[in-house]
């Protein structure tokens, strides 16, 4: 965890002043220039994040035929079509530098999308009031048929449907069975993962007939909530985001203590029979907040990653596989970013300064990682202190950062991780997320420089299945039944009260 320290008011306003200036300078040069002279500039910076920045620029050449240059040219055709189609609509689209904001961030991910041909979800454009990403995420979503399993066959127990009657017999694809705890009892329910649906056929008694699914709901978010909860059995710890607003100084070092005092409780769950980790909604940040309450949970230490334990050895070596790439391109993109957004960091921007000036004394693009390849198993902690269950909860909104915490909780021996909810968003597959904003169109790109497609922690956990589709849940639960499944799993009466409302919340 790195130290904070308090920066000027005079340091902040210049650097303020600065960027303003540049900001402003920048905008009166573009003025000068026409929209299809600045639209070439936006997609020069963007082959430069593709071929500089990016990953598994190098993969999608070699495995896929990438054309970058051929690319870039067909997203400018696209966009042309793209905004003279949305011109003969007459409506107020964002114009910005006379560029189609929207119609230009469309083209970019329609053609750059099936070219790549790459499932990593953290690639994405954020445009004016649209996150377009590179590779969509897959939904679960359900019909009102729960089934139980009679030796090898799914029989009809309950149905909302007036054609399927209790008592017949499914005869579909068994992977759309989902294991669903309803009237205290494990059934299955019909449910098919998709990008979208609106309706999904249903084989029954050998025949197919289609029907509705139901709408997929999400939870309440909550912006930057931690909490902690008990009962005498259970110790239920909320974490809402992994990014502890690093960009406001004040506010992080609130949420910071708050964090510290739920690790400390999180130590004492040795004395209790359950853990349930709520990651709802969970978009991600940095990966050591659910480390370091995993690690306090397993070794009983409060503050554990900072001592560097056991734990935090095995995960150093589940992470084998991983490839990062590194560029003088990236290592002044993190530069100028903590600079811009986290001034007070003073010794992580003297830390990136030193990177960034070793960088240029040989610039070179090359990648780097650990100094050893995938395992081909999964390393344990041998004795962790708590050995009850440890529940996660998740859904589509869980993702990065709390995915990759949910690989962490699986390295301790005799784990008993029990995943509750909805799949994951699938989306560590690739990571080291950073931004650039593309200068005329305000077009903001997220990019990732690490490939974790050849990590232990993820190629030998057969929970999890890629991107796009990400870890599949034990028992699958949406607001309706999702109390219902913890007091079955935990046996814990008292949290029916303690935990009341979360269905629809972290708590």
């Amino acid at each position: 965890m790195k130290e904070h320290f308090h920066s000027s008011l005079i340091n902040r306003i210049f650097l303020f002043s600065v960027f303003i200036f540049l900001v402003a300078g920048t905008q009166a040069f573009a003025k000068s220039k026409s929209p299809d002279k600045l639209i070439d500039e936006d997609l020069a910076q963007f082959e430069e994040i593709l071929t500089q920045g990016y990953v598994a620029y190098d993969k999608a050449v070699k495995e896929n035929g990438f054309d970058v240059k051929k690319t870039i040219k067909k997203i400018k055709s696209t966009y042309k079509k793209y905004y003279a189609y949305r011109k003969r609509q007459k409506k107020d689209y964002k114009i910005v530098n006379g560029i189609d904001v929207n119609a230009l961030g469309f083209a970019m991910v329609d053609v750059t999308r099936p070219a790549l041909n790459i499932k990593d979800t953290h690639l994405a454009g954020f445009l004016d009031g649209y996150t377009q990403v590179m590779s969509r995420g897959q939904f679960p979503f359900y019909v009102d048929v729960w089934l139980d399993k009679k030796d090898e066959d799914f029989i009809v127990v309950k149905s909302g449907i007036e054609e399927i009657k209790t008592g017949d017999k499914y005869t579909g694809n068994v992977e759309n069975m989902r294991p669903w705890i309803i009237d205290g009892k494990l059934l299955f329910r019909y449910g098919e993962i998709s990008e979208y649906l609106e309706d999904t056929k249903i084989s029954i008694n050998g025949k197919e007939s289609s029907h509705k699914v139901n709408k997929y709901e999400t939870i309440k978010q909550k912006k930057e909530w931690l909490n902690c909860l008990e009962t005498d059995d259970t110790i239920y710890i909320s974490l809402s985001t992994c990014w502890l607003a690093e960009e406001d100084e004040v506010r992080h070092k609130e949420l910071l203590e708050k964090f510290d005092s739920i690790v400390e409780k999180a130590a004492l769950a040795r004395t209790k029979k359950n853990v349930i980790l709520d990651l709802r909604s969970n978009g991600g940040g940095y990966q050591t907040y659910p480390q370091e309450i995993l690690d306090a949970i397993f070794t009983g230490r409060p503050k554990a990653v900072r001592e560097h334990t056991e734990f935090d050895s095995v995960i150093r070596l589940a992470e084998f596989g991983t490839i990062t790439l590194n560029s003088p391109y990236i290592v002044r993109n993190r530069l100028q970013d903590a600079i811009q957004n986290r001034p007070y960091d003073v010794n992580g921007i003297a830390r990136l300064r030193t990177d960034y000036d070793d960088m240029m004394k040989n610039p070179s693009r090359y990648y780097g990682g650990y100094e050893q390849p995938a395992l081909s198993y999964l390393p344990m902690m041998e004795n962790p202190v708590f050995t009850g269950k440890l529940i996660i909860l998740i859904d589509k909104g869980t993702a990065s950062a709390a995915e990759k915490g949910i690989t962490f909780s699986y390295l301790t021996k005799n784990q008993n991780v029990i995943l509750v909810g909805e799949n994951s968003y699938g989306c560590i597959d690739y990571g080291g997320v950073l931004y650039e904003t593309l200068k005329n169109s305000g077009i903001q790109i997220q990019f990732s420089i690490s490939d974790h497609t050849n990590h232990a922690a993820l190629k030998q956990n057969p929970k999890w299945h890629g991107d796009t589709l990400g870890f599949m849940p034990d028992y699958w639960a949406d607001k309706s039944n999702l109390m219902e499944t913890l007091l079955y799993l935990t046996g814990d009466d008292e949290i029916q009260e303690k935990l009341a409302g979360i269905e629809e919340n972290l708590l």
